[in-house]
């Protein structure tokens, strides 16, 4: 019932749809499911206090997550090996844009 206390699925879609593999991957995501909110929260406090700071400060100098440091994309370009293979794998799927 974590899963619906921190209103990541409704009890509708808990009871009477959920599937069993979807279980770990809703549980994983329970200690980000307040993310939004302390985001905000810092942000407001981080406001605050550079107003009154003489030092510069950032975001992370106020309070820090469990989620900072993580890359949320990968920004590193694909190889040549990887382009030709996702070209590969596209053709497969629509073979008339040849």
């Amino acid at each position: 019932m974590l899963v619906v206390e921190y209103r990541l699925v409704s009890y509708e879609y808990f009871l009477d749809y959920l599937q069993p593999y979807e279980l770990p991957a809703l549980l994983e995501a329970i200690p980000y499911a307040d993310r939004p909110q302390w985001e905000q929260t810092r942000l407001k406090i981080f406001s605050t206090a550079s107003m009154f700071s003489k030092k510069e400060l950032t975001t992370h100098d106020i309070m820090q997550f469990p989620w900072d440091g993580e890359d949320e994309h990968d920004t590193t370009p694909p190889t040549d090996a990887e382009l030709k293979r996702l070209k590969e794998t596209a053709q497969k799927f629509n073979p008339a844009n040849d």
